[in-house]
């Protein structure tokens, strides 16, 4: 009769289980491949998305930029992106703005060729950085901080993978993107250096979660259950780093010595500030003098609070 009931138990469990997946809502999510996105792989590897009843497939690309476009396609959804992916969708009216997920101004830099010591030695020569992403805004913001504008710089489109090797080919001196691109830029190319070893001065990287205006106008739980999972795996990344760490070496393809190396740089943090829009509203100034955006952020059409006060007010410090 034990036996029995054991059986019994264990077939309602296993049903129980069945039908609490078969409710499962599915759930989209369109992210980069860098560190900034980790909270993303942690998240999906530690079965987090679960917690909160979503049965997430997360779907990785070369960069934010990728992944807006993917998310844009697929009319559903969520992208963890960049400051200029991200206004970029706000602006078309499809996407919208939901919580902050990390900041630095280390991540980013510039490396250029031997012969190219100076911000003045680019006048008149080929850089490079993805067109139409933060690297692009950082890019002109740096000449423009250093006495140039755009138009001293032949500035060509290039995805990450391909800069080092335009680099060692002569056809670019210098390229500004994330410090794996450079590094990689600095075993390919006898005398590549540094131009800045960073953002400090004249860009903070910013990358934020967005969603699809019908997921966030017609699913607002599933809105909050995905801000809930990315702040669990925020908390766990910071609180469980010999665990995390091998995660995202996993999935980056690289080792945790690096993961410990480059993650420190990232300061992972979903309040919206002031110094957060400020920073967004400076930034998309500057995309509309060079003609890459048509006009300044409107954060009451483009940025949805409600879903982060709802999770913790605290996370909403400003109302933009």
């Amino acid at each position: 009769m034990y036996i029995r009931s054991l059986q019994i138990v264990g077939a309602a469990l296993a049903v129980a289980l069945a039908s609490a997946s078969a409710m499962a809502q599915k759930v989209q999510v369109f992210i980069g491949t860098d560190y900034p996105f980790a909270v993303a792989y942690v998240a999906a590897a530690k079965g987090m998305f679960a917690k909160y009843g979503l049965d997430a497939t997360v779907n990785t690309f070369n960069t934010g930029t990728d992944a807006t476009l993917a998310m844009r396609s697929a009319k559903a959804g969520y992208v963890l992106s960049g400051d200029l992916p991200s206004a970029k969708t706000w602006a078309i009216g499809d996407v919208v703005g939901i919580v902050p997920i990390t900041w630095d101004d280390q991540s980013l830099a510039i490396l250029a060729v031997a012969g190219v010591t100076k911000p003045a030695d680019l006048r008149g020569k080929k850089v490079a950085t993805p067109k139409g992403s933060t690297g692009e805004i950082f890019f002109v913001n740096y000449l423009k901080q250093n006495g140039m504008s755009r138009a001293d710089v032949d500035m060509i489109n290039l995805s990450p993978g391909d800069m080092p090797a335009a680099m060692a080919n002569g056809d670019i001196v210098a390229y500004l993107w994330n410090q794996p691109t450079t590094a990689a830029g600095l075993k390919a190319v006898k005398g590549a250096h540094f131009l800045t070893a960073g953002s400090k001065g004249f860009g903070i990287n910013r990358v934020m979660l967005n969603a699809a205006r019908s997921t966030a106008e017609n699913n607002p739980d599933q809105v909050i259950a995905v801000i809930r999972t990315l702040r669990d795996a925020m908390d766990f990344i910071k609180n469980n780093p010999d665990e995390a760490y091998p995660i995202i070496a996993k999935y980056l393809g690289g080792s945790v010595d690096k993961v410990k190396e480059q993650i420190a740089v990232f300061n992972y943090d979903m309040t919206l500030n002031q110094a957060f829009v400020d920073d967004m509203t400076t930034k998309i100034q500057i995309a509309n003098e060079v003609g890459i955006v048509n006009a300044p952020i409107n954060w009451k059409t483009q940025w949805m609070t409600k879903f982060a006060k709802t999770v913790d007010p605290k996370l909403v410090a400003v109302e933009p």
